[in-house]
């Protein structure tokens, strides 16, 4: 009876002391856990505001780009007088239409303010000179700083945006769009009242703004925040903020942020988010944890202590055996064994954990065998203990290290798969936890910061319950077949200097084309490319600079028609182009003369140091009713292109012939 006291006493404090340790460690923990999830949080949020941020920039140059390729606008400043009233509804629709641009201004390509350009008779607009249109393109990206350029008569704080705006040939005038700061405003404001955060946004220079938006200040300027002045300062070199912690009247405060790097300038200057956060939170969180762990600790003891003396009372020493043995076994110790004399029941059961471990240690070492000599990845989901197993090859392929072993920490929810298989993937895994065998092919980064493809199987294994107890399965590596097969079907299409279709890719394609467009309710163009004097380049220069003109034309035609269609290479220096035409969209015409600007902008040549321009024809045809096969299409397109060759070249004409 003593004994069994003795070994009660034992057992409870063997629990006991491992349980106060942990909650003492744990405590410990929790603070730095807190840390880690606040950093990471915070980061999101300032990605958040980073990214919609950038957003608006991007739609800054967009609204350029339209604005600039207005063939009013073009005319216009190319001298016809004609389109003054056109520019100037232009001009009204865009500052009506969005409701960040507060005016838009047009300049000659001398920097005179145009009279077309909104609220012209009102002198709202700061004098600006050509050198300083210029400065702003070339060393800034386009953008003011946020206190310059102000307008004369308006209390809204405002950046503007400035660009060129060019004919087909030659450079005719500037364009700039006075932007409402209130837009950050709304992106600031909205992130801040779902968090306790302070956000503020700097420009590349240190001008920062932050809500509410009534002034424009300086570093300097933020009594609050002098402690991180140079936290401030790394955003404006493209540099990611540390998360760094400072008082703030006396209150722990830390401060994140990071660089909106699509505003980099010629200097390397960059626009950024800075957010800031009470640090109590930390704590509070931290304190709720550790009370939460302390009552769960008692309760814990409590119950391991009663396991304890009811197992010992019952089972004692013949059962504590061979829970050694399976202890032993668990540690790695293969020869571990149940040592017992006699015939009763606890005996009988120590003699089968020995012949269950002989038949373990065999299943294990034929296993071992089989893994070892294939190159495949091998992976085990024990569903029970929730842990994720990969053979020792694995790391050999994937720099992927997960926290734990924990299934929500695998490779199968945190690994990098490819974009537009990350989806098919997930619904993969979601099978797979299922219970269902199945085999995918993905394609996931890999050791070398790379995507490699590889085939995934998967099978289950079940209890006598019908419950899932492993998942076990490969990864195979097919990346070689696969890319081989990639290329190869790339060749069959695509021509292999200029990265677009074939002939016979591109008949195929405008065919499949025509058809959806009858039921879009689309018209479908071609427009057959002639280069004009291409000969010029091969025999006065090199065929290797004739090459770089080619890829220049191929990279163009893609950029100029985007996601409205497709171009091909014909043959030799003859390309063609298939444009959907929609009632909102420019017209064929529009983009002829848009591809002919855009070759006439030329490109640098790296076999000759020089800087090229290209000059073409082109011809322009529909799909009608006589035309319905790509051949007949393509051949009025063709017919079209000789008739500016025979009139001058360098132009565009339409098909007008009837069939």
């Amino acid at each position: 009876m003593k004994i069994k006291h003795t070994f009660i006493v034992m057992a409870t404090a063997f629990l006991i002391v491992p349980i106060l340790v942990l909650c003492l460690f744990a405590s410990g923990r929790f603070e730095n856990f807190h840390v880690s999830n606040r950093n990471l949080n915070t980061t999101k949020i300032i990605n958040i505001a980073q990214k919609e941020i950038e957003g608006r920039f991007d739609e800054m140059s967009k609204n350029a780009y339209d604005f600039s390729a207005n063939s009013h606008i073009i005319n216009y400043l190319s001298g016809n007088e004609e389109e003054m009233v056109a520019v100037s509804d232009v001009i009204t629709g865009v500052v009506d239409t969005d409701d960040d641009i507060v005016q838009a201004a047009i300049y000659d390509d001398d920097g005179k303010l145009l009279s077309v350009s909104s609220a012209y008779n009102e002198g709202v607009y700061p004098s600006i000179t050509v050198e300083t249109l210029e400065s702003i393109i070339t060393d800034n990206a386009g953008l003011t700083h946020l206190n310059e350029f102000q307008l004369l008569d308006s209390n809204k704080n405002t950046i503007a945006y400035v660009f060129r705006i060019h004919n087909a040939s030659n450079f005719i005038g500037y364009g700039v769009f006075y932007y409402n700061l209130s837009m950050f405003e709304q992106v600031i404001t909205r992130i801040e009242s779902s968090t306790e955060m302070d956000l503020i946004i700097s420009d590349n220079r240190g001008n920062i703004i932050m809500s509410p938006f009534n002034n424009i200040l300086t570093f300097s300027q933020l009594t609050d925040y002098q402690n991180v002045v140079d936290q401030f300062k790394m955003i404006i070199t493209d540099r990611k903020v540390v998360p760094t912690e400072y008082n703030n009247d006396n209150e722990e405060m830390v401060i994140m942020g990071g660089a909106i790097t699509s505003t980099r300038n010629k200097k390397g200057a960059t626009w950024g988010v800075l957010a800031s956060m009470p640090t109590r939170i930390i704590l509070e969180g931290s304190n709720q944890l550790a009370t939460e762990m302390a009552v769960f600790s008692v309760i814990a003891m409590l119950v391991f202590i009663g396991a304890a003396v009811f197992l010992t009372l019952k089972y004692l020493k013949p059962l504590d055996d061979v829970a050694s043995v399976f202890e032993k076994r668990a540690n790695g110790d293969k020869f571990a064994r149940f040592n017992g004399e006699g015939k009763s029941e606890v005996v009988q059961i120590g003699n089968g954990v020995n012949s269950l471990i002989d038949m373990i240690n065999l299943n294990e070492e034929r296993y071992n065998i089989m893994v070892d000599m294939t190159d495949n990845i091998i992976f085990e989901y024990s569903v029970a203990k929730d842990q994720v197993t990969f053979s020792d090859n694995f790391n050999s392929k994937f720099s992927f290290r997960a926290k734990t072993q924990k299934f929500a920490d695998s490779f199968f929810l945190n690994g990098v798969v490819e974009r537009k298989g990350k989806a098919d993937f997930e619904e993969f895994v979601d099978k797979m936890v299922a219970g269902e065998s199945l085999q995918g092919e993905f394609s996931f980064k890999n050791i070398y910061n790379d995507y490699a493809w590889y085939i995934v199987r998967c099978a289950s294994i079940r209890d006598n319950n019908g419950n899932i107890s492993k998942i076990i399965g490969a990864m195979i590596d097919i990346d070689r077949a696969k890319k081989r097969e990639e290329n190869l079907l790339k060749k069959a299409n695509y021509d292999s200097l200029t990265q677009i279709l074939n002939r016979q890719s591109f008949e195929v394609n405008l065919m499949n084309e025509f058809d959806l467009s009858q039921m879009r309710k689309t018209k479908v163009a071609v427009l057959f490319i002639d280069l004009d004097d291409f000969k010029n380049y091969n025999n006065n220069y090199s065929h290797a600079l004739g090459d770089e003109a080619l890829t220049f034309v191929g990279s163009t035609l893609k950029r100029v028609v985007g996601n409205n269609g497709f171009a091909g290479r014909y043959g030799g220096d003859e390309f063609v182009l298939c444009y959907s035409e929609t009632p909102t969209s420019p017209s064929a015409g529009d983009i002829a003369k848009l591809i002919i600007r855009e070759f006439g902008i030329g490109f640098d040549g790296v076999a000759f140091k020089e800087h090229f321009v290209v000059k073409c024809s082109i011809g322009i045809a529909y799909f009608t009713d006589h035309t319905m096969d790509a051949d007949s299409v393509i051949k009025d397109a063709d017919e079209a292109m000789y008739s500016v060759k025979k009139s001058g070249k360098s132009a565009f004409a339409y098909y007008s012939k009837p069939r």
